[in-house]
């Protein structure tokens, strides 16, 4: 008698090629945030390193936010940890630029909110409509608009005078914090 195959066999195999695609999609979508750091640090002409240390300019963390709305960033233990599935199927992330100058470095954070469908990417960078755009993942030349569109938010802010620069700026921007001790004249 020859083996029958039941409708749980059928399932079981259905559930299994399903596991592998949502696992694949991950990955995917994690392979996303690392090439958007560190094309944006390639772009913006950036060193890979900040000192030896092995940190970087260009990095990506990930996004939560708690009951209150308010957001955190994670840093990642593995290379998929910097992705958060939002209730609305987008992932939600963040790619990071240190600047530094004489005095200070300072973390910038552009959050990023994008979904792959197929190979097309569809990114949300902010919450400004004119921070939408939509890629081919494999054509590297295609996210050039979103990294210019990231270097006009940094050189807006920059532009701004120090009193108005809310402390909840777009794209993630936290002043520096004042100094601890007292500034003297």
């Amino acid at each position: 008698m020859a083996d029958q195959r039941t409708t749980f066999d059928e399932l079981c195999e259905l559930y299994t090629e399903w596991r592998d695609r949502i696992s694949n999609y991950k990955h995917d979508s994690a392979k996303i945030v690392w090439r958007l750091a560190k094309e944006f640090r390639h772009y913006i002409g950036a060193p890979e390193t900040i000192d030896e240390s092995g940190k970087r300019y260009t990095f990506a963390l990930k996004v939560t936010r708690d009951a209150e709305g308010k957001i955190h960033y994670n840093e990642p233990e593995y290379s998929t940890d910097v992705l958060n599935l939002d209730e609305d199927g987008y992932w939600s992330s963040a790619i990071v630029v240190v600047l530094d100058d004489v005095y200070a470095k300072t973390d910038f954070k552009f959050e990023i909110r994008f979904v792959l469908r197929g190979r097309q990417c569809e990114l949300h960078i902010g919450k400004e409509k004119d921070g939408k755009f939509e890629f081919n993942i494999d054509a590297a030349e295609s996210r050039k608009p979103a990294y210019e569109y990231m270097v006009r938010l940094l050189k807006k802010t920059f532009k701004r005078e120090p009193w108005s620069i809310p402390s909840k700026a777009p794209i993630g921007f936290r002043p520096p914090s004042p100094p601890k001790e007292p500034i003297e004249d």
